[in-house]
């Protein structure tokens, strides 16, 4: 009961987001398995354009002990590519790829604005000759 309030709610704060980051333990499993069931919901409860990224975390814990990961890259690359979103591995203690993973949000995010606007400049163009002289235009009678 309580996991479904939290899903509700946080449902509802990303209905006007334009970019999602969803996180996963590469130690842990079970973290990956519930990806689907968040990018779904993701992509039902927000604006068709949102940018999602997936990232694995504590690609520090790994790299000193490969035993300890539960979840390989090809996983998540393979995940991230069946949904069409961006992906990384990355550390936050360790400050690995942190950066490099905002900036390639924050440039996808740009493009697809951008991508929008060309959209939206094409619905609101001026009118044709045509379109002044009245005939394509309801008459004002």
């Amino acid at each position: 009961a309580d996991l479904a309030r939290q899903r509700a709610i946080t449902a509802s704060h990303y209905r006007k987001a334009l970019g999602a980051i969803i996180v996963y333990d590469l130690t842990q499993r079970q973290t990956f398995d519930t990806l689907n069931e968040w990018i779904t919901s993701v992509k039902a409860n927000s604006d068709p354009n949102v940018v999602i990224m997936l990232l694995g975390n504590k690609l520090d814990v790994c790299e000193a002990d490969p035993k300890l990961r539960e979840v390989t890259k090809e996983e998540g690359e393979k995940l991230a590519e069946s949904f069409n979103t961006l992906f990384f591995e990355t550390s936050a203690t360790q400050d690995i790829n942190v950066k490099a993973a905002f900036e390639a949000l924050f440039q996808k995010i740009y493009e697809q604005s951008l991508k929008d606007r060309a959209i939206t400049c094409l619905l609101y163009t001026s009118p044709s000759p045509r379109d002044q002289r009245g005939s394509r235009m309801p008459s004002s009678a």
